[in-house]
Protein backbone atom coordinates (compact mmCIF):
# COMPACT_ATOMS: atom_id res chain seq x y z
CA UNK A 1 0.00 0.00 0.00
CA UNK A 2 1.42 3.26 -0.77
CA UNK A 3 1.81 6.04 1.46
CA UNK A 4 0.40 9.77 0.86
CA UNK A 5 3.68 10.60 0.45
CA UNK A 6 4.76 8.00 -1.86
CA UNK A 7 1.07 8.35 -3.90
CA UNK A 8 1.72 12.49 -3.83
CA UNK A 9 5.28 11.81 -5.59
CA UNK A 10 3.88 9.31 -7.88
CA UNK A 11 1.26 12.26 -9.16
CA UNK A 12 4.09 14.76 -9.14
CA UNK A 13 6.02 12.12 -11.67
CA UNK A 14 2.84 11.18 -13.65
CA UNK A 15 2.31 15.18 -14.35
CA UNK A 16 6.23 16.27 -15.07
CA UNK A 17 5.76 13.14 -17.35
CA UNK A 18 2.52 14.57 -19.26
CA UNK A 19 4.39 17.80 -19.48
CA UNK A 20 7.93 16.17 -21.01
CA UNK A 21 5.28 14.52 -22.97
CA UNK A 22 4.26 17.68 -24.56
CA UNK A 23 8.01 18.48 -25.05
CA UNK A 24 8.80 15.45 -26.43
CA UNK A 25 5.92 15.64 -28.91
CA UNK A 26 6.95 19.15 -29.45
CA UNK A 27 10.58 18.17 -30.36
CA UNK A 28 9.53 15.14 -32.30
CA UNK A 29 6.85 17.18 -34.42
CA UNK A 30 9.27 20.12 -35.49
CA UNK A 31 12.40 18.01 -35.98
CA UNK A 32 9.83 15.78 -38.57
CA UNK A 33 8.32 18.44 -40.39
CA UNK A 34 10.29 21.35 -40.31
CA UNK A 35 13.85 19.93 -40.31
CA UNK A 36 12.42 17.00 -42.27
CA UNK A 37 14.66 14.43 -40.31
CA UNK A 38 13.80 11.31 -40.34
CA UNK A 39 11.47 10.00 -37.71
CA UNK A 40 13.59 8.18 -35.93
CA UNK A 41 16.46 10.59 -35.41
CA UNK A 42 13.58 13.11 -34.66
CA UNK A 43 12.30 10.76 -32.02
CA UNK A 44 16.01 10.74 -30.20
CA UNK A 45 16.04 14.64 -30.21
CA UNK A 46 12.66 14.48 -28.57
CA UNK A 47 13.16 11.82 -25.55
CA UNK A 48 16.57 13.90 -24.77
CA UNK A 49 14.54 17.33 -24.69
CA UNK A 50 11.91 15.29 -22.43
CA UNK A 51 14.46 13.45 -20.32
CA UNK A 52 16.49 16.93 -19.39
CA UNK A 53 12.91 18.84 -19.24
CA UNK A 54 12.01 15.97 -16.41
CA UNK A 55 15.01 15.79 -14.80
CA UNK A 56 14.87 20.03 -13.64
CA UNK A 57 11.03 19.21 -12.54
CA UNK A 58 11.81 16.43 -10.61
CA UNK A 59 15.02 17.71 -8.92
CA UNK A 60 13.35 20.79 -7.62
CA UNK A 61 9.44 19.65 -7.20
CA UNK A 62 9.36 15.69 -7.46
CA UNK A 63 11.80 15.24 -5.37
CA UNK A 64 12.66 18.59 -3.43
CA UNK A 65 11.99 17.01 -0.46
CA UNK A 66 15.59 15.19 -1.31
CA UNK A 67 17.67 18.14 -1.21
CA UNK A 68 21.81 17.65 -2.17
CA UNK A 69 24.84 19.36 -2.37
CA UNK A 70 25.26 21.46 -5.69
CA UNK A 71 27.89 18.99 -7.02
CA UNK A 72 25.72 16.30 -6.05
CA UNK A 73 23.26 17.45 -8.77
CA UNK A 74 25.79 17.09 -11.84
CA UNK A 75 25.92 13.16 -10.42
CA UNK A 76 22.31 13.02 -9.81
CA UNK A 77 21.81 14.21 -13.20
CA UNK A 78 24.12 11.68 -14.79
CA UNK A 79 22.59 8.93 -12.76
CA UNK A 80 19.13 10.11 -14.26
CA UNK A 81 20.04 10.63 -17.60
CA UNK A 82 21.82 7.31 -18.01
CA UNK A 83 19.06 5.35 -16.79
CA UNK A 84 16.27 6.96 -18.24
CA UNK A 85 18.11 6.95 -21.57
CA UNK A 86 18.99 3.55 -21.47
CA UNK A 87 15.47 2.95 -21.06
CA UNK A 88 13.52 5.67 -22.64
CA UNK A 89 15.94 5.80 -25.77
CA UNK A 90 16.43 1.95 -26.34
CA UNK A 91 12.82 1.33 -25.57
CA UNK A 92 11.06 4.43 -27.45
CA UNK A 93 13.64 3.66 -30.66
CA UNK A 94 12.29 -0.19 -31.00
CA UNK A 95 8.91 0.79 -30.13
CA UNK A 96 8.54 3.52 -32.53
CA UNK A 97 9.62 1.36 -35.58
CA UNK A 98 7.59 -1.52 -34.20
CA UNK A 99 4.52 0.90 -34.45
CA UNK A 100 5.52 3.07 -37.72
CA UNK A 101 7.27 0.62 -39.51
CA UNK A 102 5.25 -2.66 -38.23
CA UNK A 103 1.77 -1.94 -37.99
CA UNK A 104 1.99 1.82 -39.75
CA UNK A 105 0.87 4.32 -37.14
CA UNK A 106 1.29 7.71 -37.69
CA UNK A 107 4.60 8.69 -35.47
CA UNK A 108 3.22 10.97 -33.61
CA UNK A 109 0.48 8.44 -32.38
CA UNK A 110 3.33 6.15 -32.25
CA UNK A 111 4.93 8.30 -29.75
CA UNK A 112 2.05 8.62 -27.57
CA UNK A 113 1.39 5.21 -26.92
CA UNK A 114 5.53 4.58 -26.32
CA UNK A 115 5.97 7.05 -23.75
CA UNK A 116 3.41 5.71 -21.05
CA UNK A 117 5.24 2.30 -21.60
CA UNK A 118 8.51 2.64 -20.01
CA UNK A 119 7.27 5.43 -17.27
CA UNK A 120 6.64 3.19 -14.17
CA UNK A 121 10.33 1.41 -14.60
CA UNK A 122 11.54 4.20 -15.03
CA UNK A 123 9.89 6.04 -11.62
CA UNK A 124 11.06 3.46 -9.57
CA UNK A 125 14.66 3.55 -10.81
CA UNK A 126 14.23 7.23 -9.83
CA UNK A 127 12.64 6.63 -6.79
CA UNK A 128 15.11 4.03 -5.39
CA UNK A 129 18.87 4.98 -7.35
CA UNK A 130 18.34 8.36 -8.80
CA UNK A 131 16.89 10.63 -6.08
CA UNK A 132 17.73 9.07 -2.95
CA UNK A 133 18.54 10.72 0.27
CA UNK A 134 21.22 12.33 1.22
CA UNK A 135 23.39 10.05 4.15
CA UNK A 136 24.80 13.37 5.55
CA UNK A 137 24.96 17.41 5.66
CA UNK A 138 27.11 16.83 3.27
CA UNK A 139 25.19 15.89 0.74
CA UNK A 140 26.49 12.35 -0.79
CA UNK A 141 23.51 10.73 -1.69
CA UNK A 142 23.11 7.00 0.00
CA UNK A 143 21.32 4.19 -2.11
CA UNK A 144 18.91 1.88 0.53
CA UNK A 145 20.33 -0.72 1.86
CA UNK A 146 19.03 -3.13 -0.61
CA UNK A 147 20.90 -1.30 -3.46
CA UNK A 148 24.39 -1.09 -1.78
CA UNK A 149 27.47 -2.92 -2.69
Amino acid sequence: MLTVREFSRFLKWTLVGALGLSVRTGVLALARELLGAHYLLATSAAVEAAILHNFCWHQCWTWRDRPVHHRAVAVRLLRFHASTALLAMGWNLVLMRLLVEGIGLHYLLANLLCAPLVGLLNFFIAEFLIFVRPACPSGVAQRPAFFRT
